[in-house]
Order: C-alpha cells, then structure tokens, then sequence
C-alpha cells in the first residue's frame, strides 16, 4: 500500500528544519527581498547543519536525501523565510 506518512526519520529531520528556521532570522543584516541577500552567517549554518546538501548522494558527501524528505527540509525553510517576510 503506498502511503505518504512520513518515518520516525522523516519527522525528526522535519522537527530540526523547523527549528531551525523558527530560530533564524533571514531578514537580520540585509534581509530577505528584492537585491537583498541573505546573511552569509545564515547560510554557513544550514551548511553544518546539511541543509544545504540534502539532495547530494552521500558518495559525494552530501546528505542523499530522498526527493520527499527535500521535500520536507525544503517547506521547513520555506515557512521560516515566509513566516518573516510577511508580517
């Protein structure tokens, strides 16, 4: 049966996205927006995190996620950048 539940795995890497992107401000030292850019400093820590490799295969020392658990880190840092931008 196919089923689009996710793991115990998929829901811990949505659980850290999300806090991730609650605590983050991207609108901090330049923000987000038309000819804005976003602070190196933010993208460093996604870095570390693996947020930024998720889509690599892991023989190329990424994270090798699958498309759907993109998917979700993806609508994690969507909703932070959304949740700030709009006010």
């Amino acid at each position: 049966m196919l089923g689009f539940d996710p793991t115990p795995e998929q829901e811990a890497l949505r659980e850290m996205v999300h806090k991730f992107a609650a605590q983050r401000d991207p609108a901090a030292g330049g923000g987000v927006g038309p000819g804005r850019c976003l602070p190196l400093e933010l993208f460093r820590k996604a870095f570390d995190l693996g947020l930024m490799t998720g889509f690599i295969p892991e023989s190329y020392g990424g994270q090798g996620l699958t498309m759907f658990e993109t998917c979700i880190l993806e609508e994690e840092i969507s909703w932070g950048a959304r949740r700030r931008h709009v006010r």
